[in-house]
């Protein structure tokens, strides 16, 4: 694939400039598996669930696991997603609220909604189960 690397330069100062002034409290990037398996891997190490609620478009599968360049998904406190927003515009990256975290569940829309603990159990187990068979 091809890479857009004025987008990226401004995506990975962005990110960078965040965690610095100490606003994210995780990032994990979209490269393998797209959005929900960053999602459900930061849920699987960091414990605990998290729901995206934005709206997902006709190509689901190409939103949820899309490996596209340049996507960052940061978790960070409500009172701090304004001031990432605010460095992502000087940096000139996209950046997106999609939803929050806690809780024990995984839910992305209405397309999955799985319990953290099962997501955690087919990460560690699912290929030695797929194999042993």
């Amino acid at each position: 694939p091809k890479i857009d690397l004025r987008l990226e330069v401004a995506v990975q100062r962005a990110c960078r400039e965040a965690i610095r002034a100490g606003l994210v409290s995780s990032a994990h990037d979209c490269s393998e598996g797209g959005l929900a398996v960053a999602v459900a891997e930061s849920a699987v190490m960091g414990g605990t669930g998290a729901v995206l609620d934005g709206e997902v478009p006709a190509r689901w599968d190409a939103a949820l696991f899309g490996e596209s360049q340049s996507r960052i998904v940061l978790s960070a406190p409500a009172p701090n997603v304004s001031r990432i927003q605010d460095i992502a515009r000087r940096a000139g990256a996209p950046c997106a609220a999609i939803g929050r975290t806690g809780g024990v569940r995984l839910k992305f829309g209405r397309l999955v909604d799985v319990p953290v603990a099962r997501a955690d159990d087919a990460w560690r187990h699912g290929f030695d189960r797929a194999t042993s068979g």
